[in-house]
């Protein structure tokens, strides 16, 4: 785990959050829940950046050493709380996108199965590469970085 995940400040968070707008544009899952181009990308960045505001005290970070992508695993057994977004930064924004939020939120739903897991799951969410270095490689080394520790 990378510790300096606890330290990220808001422009941090920021940048990751706009480098996961980017990333996540295509994703079939995002296509599905906003049409829109403009208001995709605001749901993406927007639900990116309250999850790692909160993600940020509880899950563990692994980032690309050249700042080039980021993943996150999570623990499934600490569900996430609706006062953990208390302090979001863009509470707001989220609040005005909240029919996408939502949309997006029941349809990722609908893949988790709790069958699977037991009491040492941990699932990654999210994982993102910089649009520029897609393919190549860059995921790979954050799982292989993540599955080492």
């Amino acid at each position: 785990m990378d510790n300096m995940a606890v330290s990220l400040t808001l422009e941090d968070l920021k940048k990751y959050s706009g480098m996961a707008a980017d990333a996540f544009m295509d994703d079939p899952l995002y296509k599905c829940a906003v049409k829109n181009e403009k208001k995709r990308r605001e749901v993406i960045y927007h639900r990116t950046l309250s999850r790692l505001n909160v993600s940020k005290k509880t899950d563990m970070f692994y980032f690309d050493e050249e700042d080039r992508g980021l993943l996150i695993l999570r623990d499934v057994n600490i569900p996430y709380k609706a006062e953990y977004f208390k302090d979001t930064p863009n509470i707001l924004n989220l609040l005005l996108l909240l029919p996408y939020v939502t949309k997006v939120s029941t349809i990722s739903g609908r893949f988790d199965n709790k069958k699977f897991m037991d009491d040492k799951t941990y699932i990654v969410s999210p994982i993102f590469v910089a649009k520029e270095h897609q393919k190549k490689g860059v995921g790979m080394k954050l799982l292989k970085k993540a599955k080492a520790n």
